[in-house]
This record gives C-alpha cells, sequence and structure tokens, in this order.
C-alpha cells in the first residue's frame, strides 16, 4: 500500500491516523499510528503543511503528532521533547521509526518478560493496565511494567477452556495483532488469547526481535532464552486458568514461527496444535542448531513432535 495514499474516506493516510479525536482511537494509538506510516517512508509534509495552514485557528493535530513530523522531515532527534515523544511509542512502532531514522541510542533495551508482567500484575504490583474496547465474548487488556514488553491479553466472559499464545515477527508487538484476534473473538468465545512482546535488542536494528538472527552464534542461545520464557508463561496461565497442554495452541508469524516451532517441539507433554505463518520455522542451515534433526540417533530432543498438530501457511508474496 501507498503510505501517502488515501484512506478509504479519501483523506490522506498520514492525516487519518493523526485524528486524536476519532472515536475509539486514544492520542498515543494516533501517534504510534504516525509512526509506523513515516516509518514505510509517508510524507510528513502532508501533516506540516497542513497544521501551518490551521496556524492560529484550533489545533487539528496533537503536539506530538507534529513533533514526530518534524523529527522525521529532519531526520534526527535532539532535543529533550523529541526523545521523549519518541520514547512514549510502543515498542514496534518505534522499532519502525529507528530503523527509518537510523537514530543510536539512548533508548532501553530488553524489558521484562511476559510471564513475570502478568504475575506483577496479580500481585498488585505497579504495572501499567490500559483496557480496550470489549468484543461480545471477550475483554481486553494491554499489560506493561516498562513499556518495552506489552502483553496483550483477551480473556472470555466465562471460564476459559484453552489457551492460544500468538508471536509476532520482527519488530513488531503484542498491540499490532490486536485486530486479528478481534476478528477471531466470536468464533472462539472459550479461548484466552495471549500476546507477548519479544524482548527490544539489536538485530538488523533495535527493536522487538526473539533472537538475533544476523549472528548465526547466538541464535540458538536466544531461542533458548525465549523458549524459556515461553515455557513459564504456558506454565502460569495453564496453572492460573486450569489449562492442561492439550488445550494450548501455539501460533507464530515471520520470526515468532520460529520461536513457536523450537517451543511447540520440546514441550514434555504434546500440544494441541502449531499455527506458522509465513516463517521459515525451523530451518536448521548454517549448523547452528546442529546437532538436533527431527530424525536419527538424536531425534529425543523433540518430545513434543509425536502427534502434534501443525497447520503452515505462507503467501505467495512473504
Amino acid at each position: 500500500a501507498d503510505p501517502n495514499g488515501p484512506s478509504q474516506t479519501e483523506v490522506p493516510l498520514l492525516l487519518e491516523a493523526s485524528s486524536a479525536t476519532k472515536a475509539g482511537r486514544s492520542r498515543s494509538t494516533s501517534l504510534d499510528l504516525i509512526a509506523l506510516l513515516l516509518g514505510w517512508k509517508a510524507d510528513p509534509e502532508i501533516l506540516l503543511d497542513r497544521d501551518r495552514e490551521r496556524k492560529g485557528k484550533r489545533a487539528v493535530f496533537s503536539a506530538e503528532a507534529v513533533v514526530l513530523c518534524q523529527i522525521f522531515k529532519k531526520k534526527d532527534a535532539e532535543s529533550d521533547e523529541e526523545r521523549a515523544v519518541l520514547s512514549s511509542l510502543e515498542p514496534g512502532a518505534l522499532a519502525q521509526a529507528r530503523r527509518q531514522l537510523k537514530l543510536p541510542g539512548p533508548f532501553a533495551m530488553g524489558g521484562m518478560s511476559p510471564a513475570a508482567c502478568l504475575q506483577a500484575e496479580r500481585d498488585g504490583l505497579d504495572v501499567h493496565c490500559e483496557e480496550l474496547e470489549a468484543t461480545s465474548a471477550h475483554r481486553l487488556w494491554i499489560y506493561s511494567v516498562d513499556r518495552l514488553r506489552p502483553a496483550l491479553v483477551m480473556r472470555p466472559l466465562g471460564q476459559p477452556t484453552a489457551l492460544v499464545v500468538l508471536l509476532h515477527g520482527l519488530f513488531q508487538s503484542a498491540q499490532m495483532l490486536e485486530y486479528m484476534v478481534r476478528d477471531m473473538s466470536s468464533s472462539l468465545p472459550h479461548v484466552l488469547f495471549v500476546m507477548p512482546t519479544a524482548p527490544t535488542r539489536d538485530a538488523w536494528g533495535v527493536g522487538p526481535a526473539w533472537f538475533d538472527h544476523t549472528r548465526s552464534a547466538h541464535k540458538a542461545e536466544s531461542l533458548e532464552a525465549c523458549r524459556s520464557e515461553l515455557l513459564a508463561l504456558l506454565s502460569s496461565q495453564g496453572q492460573d486458568w486450569g489449562i492442561p497442554p492439550e488445550r494450548v495452541v501455539l501460533a507464530g508469524f515471520s520470526m515468532g514461527g520460529t520461536v513457536a516451532a523450537w517451543t511447540a517441539l520440546q514441550v514434555p507433554r504434546c500440544l494441541a496444535g502449531l499455527l506458522l505463518f509465513g516463517t521459515e520455522g525451523l530451518s536448521f542451515t548454517g549448523g547452528w542448531a546442529a546437532p538436533k534433526t527431527l530424525s536419527g540417533p538424536q531425534s529425543d530432543w523433540a518430545t513434543g513432535a509425536d502427534g502434534l498438530q501443525v497447520l503452515q501457511c505462507h503467501g505467495r508474496e512473504d
């Protein structure tokens, strides 16, 4: 899609995203949308020209939106105000902005694991919790401790009897899966959906990434760390809601698919299913995962493979 093109209302996309007063959209969500469009080379002058036309009249755009467009126009963020606006972005939007602007730090790295974040919320600790608009079958929340790794949770109105964990792709985030899970709400009213965000790391740019795919030597190490985090999340959610592994589905897009497959094949008890979308999955090239294979004398590592149902889809243009 053309980031400088019109929306369905024939308004330029950047101006449509900048409408902070639009029903159901928060100011922070609008800023994230602006950052994503600018990160994909939307022209900041579209908004800045309109802002100049409105000088002396009622402001149409938020001050943060104007600052963000000014940052992209000059391709730099020097002032404290500019840095504060960038730091307020959700991690996926910030990653796209940094990729386009080629900005160095100082932005934080890492982030609290999803299981620890959700446990902190249950323990009544200082966790930012934002409830989103509910569906007919679910309520939705975003939980975060440090803004680096928000977790999106879509919980049934009744007792959940199944769990689906969705993992995003490189430089994306939990919030970017919101529209997809909303579409599944009515057909899966009994399912608890949990969408974690990857740690922020330096991997082909800085942003949420499950592992550093540019350094084969560190790939297995970071995959193992993410697998441990994911197992802790599955265990805690399963215990909290009484959901056994046989009622758990792992799903992943792109890089998230690699983590989902790596985890699902090594669980002690087989999961209900594995969904892989637009991903290389487990491509054991370059020897980084050796000697792990799916057949032969050393195939006993894949304890969760026997009987696992898998759906793998890949678009022609992915």
